[in-house]
């Protein structure tokens, strides 16, 4: 499979090939954002979210969230994806190892998650990293809610509360950028909400193996790449 940035003739070059997903790429201007807009979406998010509490870690989940932040992870199976794409598998030892890798490459890590005060497991989180090299700079990461406490409007209200933790750890941050498959209208409308806007688009390609074969048989003419 690959992408080609949308608007781009290089996409033509995928002759033959089936159009898959399309990702789009937003941006937040963190000094675009208006006086009061953020404070004013906290108040819907949490009149909806009633029956929730918020905690936020930096760096590595601590070691007794693992499970649980691995089952938000899992949650994400229901997003868009290719045709013929599993979901991810995921336990407390890919998420420590997701960490390990973050601190390796000597990430700043932020994680705000909402937890049922009913249950009191965690119903939903966003991750967000800075890179050091490029510190005006974020990275939006997962966002994800568990499947039985949708509809509460806590994509919404994690994500907030992560941009007013960013705000007071990371103030030199300016940008933040994220990416969603089109089909996930939730998360995208959550992103227009808070103030993103499109960069651009990437749809994706994909050939069959046993059609790129034939295209490359001797005396016939194909693709050499694509």
């Amino acid at each position: 499979m690959r992408r080609a940035r949308a608007g781009w003739s290089v996409g033509s070059a995928f002759a033959g090939a089936r159009r898959g997903i399309t990702e789009t790429h937003q941006l937040l201007e963190l000094p675009a954002v208006p006086a009061g807009h953020l404070a004013a979406l906290r108040a819907t998010a949490e009149s909806a979210a009633q029956g929730y509490s918020l905690l936020s870690w930096a760096g590595p989940a601590p070691e007794g969230l693992l499970a649980a932040v691995a089952a938000i992870n899992g949650a994400t199976a229901d997003m868009p994806r290719e045709a013929g794409h599993e979901a991810q598998l995921w336990d407390a030892d890919r998420v420590r190892k997701d960490d390990h890798r973050r601190a390796v490459q000597g990430w700043r890590s932020y994680t705000v998650a909402a937890r049922s005060l009913a249950t009191g497991e965690l119903a939903g989180l966003t991750q967000v990293s800075v890179d050091p090299a490029e510190p005006a700079w974020g990275l939006q990461e997962l966002t994800a809610v568990a499947g039985p406490y949708r509809g509460h409007r806590l994509g919404l209200l994690v994500k907030v509360a992560m941009l007013e933790l960013l705000a007071e750890r990371e103030p030199q941050l300016t940008r933040i950028v994220t990416g969603n498959a089109d089909g996930n209208e939730h998360m995208i409308a959550i992103n227009d909400e808070l103030g993103y806007t499109v960069l651009d688009r990437w749809p994706s390609w994909e050939m069959e193996v046993a059609r790129v074969l034939a295209l490359h048989r001797p005396g016939q003419i194909g693709l050499s790449r694509y």
